[in-house]
């Protein structure tokens, strides 16, 4: 409840998700694939009603609030997800009754971590990610081969079919799922 938000407005809803069907639901509609093995999670919901639109305030204080979540729980020696491979949030305010003027954000799996947690090395060094008083973009590297228009056109449609086709197509999906990329490119 401490996480900063723009003009302190702290006008977060979460909606608390611990029915196994529910989770197994957002799985069959196409949610990440470990969801399934989520025992518990919560939607993190920002009231969207801002005057500054151009920085997407709903959108800045509901990460800042999930942020400060993981960093808390990791601190307790509870681990946690941040999910945003998800329905379309259309679909999700109708899944969870959401009053119209919040918006879904994400989706935060947590729960007790089952081994000693490893810290996983950064990807790039901090002298290539700090830069003083302008954006040096001389160091760039951009793979094009990771083809984001197919994805993008194929989520795109993928979220448009009704859910209950989406459910029988689900085991085809997994492969095209959006996974945890170990690029060194930016």
């Amino acid at each position: 409840m401490n996480a900063p938000t723009a003009c302190n407005e702290q006008q977060w809803k979460i909606v608390q998700i611990d029915d196994k069907d529910i989770i197994q639901d957002l799985y069959q509609r196409g949610s990440a694939s470990f969801l399934q093995n989520a025992n518990q999670c919560f939607l993190a919901c920002y009231n969207k009603r801002s005057d500054n639109r151009e920085w997407l305030d709903h959108i800045q204080s509901g990460a800042a609030f999930i942020t400060t979540f993981q960093l808390l729980a990791h601190t307790m020696g509870v681990g946690s997800c941040w999910i945003g491979h998800l329905p379309n949030k259309s679909e999700l305010q109708r899944m969870f009754d959401i009053h119209p003027v919040y918006e879904p954000v994400a989706l935060v799996t947590y729960g007790f971590y089952r081994n000693k947690v490893k810290t996983l090395p950064r990807k790039h060094d901090v002298s290539r990610i700090i830069m003083k008083n302008r954006f040096v973009s001389d160091h760039l590297v951009f793979d094009l081969s990771r083809s984001t228009l197919f994805r993008t056109i194929g989520r795109y449609i993928y979220y448009k079919i009704p859910a209950v086709f989406r459910r029988k197509l689900r085991h085809m999906t997994v492969p095209y799922e959006k996974k945890f990329y170990y690029e060194t490119f930016d």
